[in-house]
């Protein structure tokens, strides 16, 4: 049986046999979900030295742009503006 393996900030990083969960979680590398029964649900590793930090909104997104179009509540124009219309 497969569980799905998750990094420390959440992202996906593959179906991974049962038994390698389990030896994360004995290794004191991952936490392991289970769910009422007993199965498991899925595993999320846990960050260790030298990790990257977890990635944020403001990583994807140019802060002054962003703030300006959260502001105008409509997403950025990158400098192309609509040319005539009706």
């Amino acid at each position: 049986m497969t569980v799905p393996l998750y990094s420390y900030d959440l992202a996906f990083l593959g179906d991974v046999p049962e038994r390698f969960v389990l030896r994360l979680e004995r290794d004191g590398l991952a936490k392991v979900i289970r769910q009422r029964t007993g199965d498991i649900a899925r595993a999320i590793r846990y960050r260790r030295p030298g990790d990257p930090a977890a990635t944020t909104l403001r990583d994807y997104h140019g802060a002054r742009l962003f703030l300006q179009a959260l502001s105008r509540r409509r997403p950025p124009s990158l400098g192309v503006e609509a040319v005539g219309g009706p």
